[in-house]
């Protein structure tokens, strides 16, 4: 176990809220859960570009003590800066520590860093066409694309499929979507990769 007197900064672990409305899912948001001391240290260019051999984007090492309920959904926020976290560790299995891999998703701070959605991409109508908005972004994206999927609604896990063809920013409703939702998957690029995500349901053609 890390000695206490090694945790000498305060971060703040940050749970994810999955809020619903009549149309499913919205954005995730996330809120503060508790302050934690924690060692934090900034990874080397080598230690990011191994990272990336195994296609983890990584800025950041944090140690805490070990909490069973942290997962990758969760975020970690110090000196006011956001970082998603990438991968985490719990050594033999102990249950003492976690040494937790993120990476910077703060606006404007993600050089080297493939995109991250902030804000989820929205969906507006005119008739039978829909559009999707790109959403908000990290790491500058250079060029974005599309596919636009039909929704079946389930108890379990609601089942996307994508539509053949519909790759444009617009889409307008077929014969075949009648009795299904429709969604747009958005797909950021830039120099260093991708990141998508999915907007809000149509809901029922």
């Amino acid at each position: 176990m890390i000695p206490a007197g090694q945790l000498k900064q305060i971060v703040t672990l940050q749970a994810p809220q999955h809020p619903t409305n009549k149309l499913g899912p919205a954005p995730t948001t996330y809120v503060d859960h508790s302050n934690v001391r924690a060692k934090v240290r900034p990874l080397s260019n080598n230690e990011v570009a191994r990272y990336r051999q195994v296609q983890l984007d990584a800025t950041i090492e944090v140690t805490i003590r070990y909490r069973p309920f942290i997962t990758t959904l969760w975020r970690i926020k110090f000196r006011n800066v956001t970082y998603s976290i990438t991968s985490i560790i719990n050594y033999d299995f102990k249950n003492e520590n976690l040494i937790i891999i993120a990476k910077n998703i703060s606006s404007g701070s993600d050089q080297g860093a493939s995109p991250t959605n902030i804000v989820a991409p929205v969906l507006s109508v005119s008739v039978e066409t829909y559009s999707v908005s790109l959403g908000t972004w990290t790491a500058n994206p250079t060029s974005y694309t599309y596919q636009w999927q039909r929704v079946e609604l389930e108890a379990a896990n609601d089942v996307y499929t994508p539509i053949t063809g519909a790759t444009n920013s617009t889409y307008t409703i077929q014969l075949a979507d009648q009795g299904y939702n429709v969604a747009c998957q958005v797909i950021a690029h830039n120099a260093y990769g991708t990141g998508a995500a999915y907007s809000d349901l149509s809901g029922s053609v």
